[in-house]
This record gives C-alpha cells, sequence and structure tokens, in this order.
C-alpha cells in the first residue's frame, strides 16, 4: 500500500461528504413537495416533515458512526466534528429551505 493512501483520511471524508448528501436530501424533500403545488395554496405538510425528520435522523447515525470509526483509525479530530455539526443541521436547513420557498411562491404554510 503506498505511502499516500495511507495518509488519506477516507472515514472522515466519507463522514463529512455524507453529513453534506444528508443536508442536500432533506432539503430536496420539502422543495419538491412545494414546487408541486400551484402558487397561493397553503396546506399543512406533516408528512413531509416526517420524511426530513427520518432522512434527518439516518444521516445523524451514519455520520455518527462514520466520523467515530474515522477517529479511532484516522485521528481527524477536525474533520470528525466538522461532519458531526454538519450532520445536525439537515432538519434546520429543510424547515428553512421550506419557508424560504413556500415566500417565493406565496404558499401558506399551516401549522
Amino acid at each position: 500500500m503506498s505511502a499516500s493512501a495511507k495518509k488519506f483520511p477516507r472515514w472522515t471524508v466519507a463522514a463529512v461528504v455524507t453529513a453534506i448528501f444528508g443536508n442536500i436530501v432533506a432539503a430536496l424533500i420539502p422543495v419538491s413537495t412545494l414546487l408541486q403545488m400551484p402558487p397561493g395554496s397553503s396546506g399543512r405538510l406533516m408528512e413531509v416533515a416526517a420524511l426530513v425528520f427520518f432522512a434527518a435522523a439516518a444521516t445523524l447515525l451514519v455520520v455518527i458512526i462514520l466520523a467515530s470509526i474515522g477517529l479511532l483509525r484516522e485521528h481527524q479530530r477536525i474533520l470528525a466534528v466538522i461532519a458531526i455539526c454538519l450532520a445536525f443541521t439537515p432538519f434546520f436547513l429543510a424547515g428553512w429551505v421550506m419557508n424560504w420557498v413556500a415566500d417565493m411562491r406565496h404558499i401558506f404554510l399551516e401549522p
């Protein structure tokens, strides 16, 4: 095995990439639903919130596992902390994106 292959922190990089991918997936779930609704309508998107929650929980679980393996094998603390911090943001990012898209399309989100 070459020296560069031993030094590349593949577990922690995989954790960061998974966290970013989880954020993107969680943000696209409400956007796809809101883009299918006609402008000026209203709705209570509880099933969308549940799907976003499951995506965020899965992201957090997978990232914690990958970051833990990365910490034990590669000792990349900064990348592991970045990955874990990003893993906590999908639900909040999806909520912010959902409100932003709803405001742009003049959709009223009922509580």
